[in-house]
């Protein structure tokens, strides 16, 4: 696991949903924004990035 796990309201599992759909960084969940990064959590492999 990474750094993500050490952001407020993001543990091992969601941490782990967000690297699966190409999410590794804090800069990546911050580029990505939270409807995006919630609609490609529920469709792997989804991100327009």
């Amino acid at each position: 696991m990474g750094d993500l796990s050490k952001l407020p309201n993001i543990g091992k599992v969601l941490e782990r949903q967000l690297n699966d759909v190409g999410i590794n960084t804090e800069d990546d969940l911050i580029n990505i924004g939270s409807k995006e990064c919630d609609e490609a959590n529920y469709k792997p492999g989804a991100l327009s990035t």
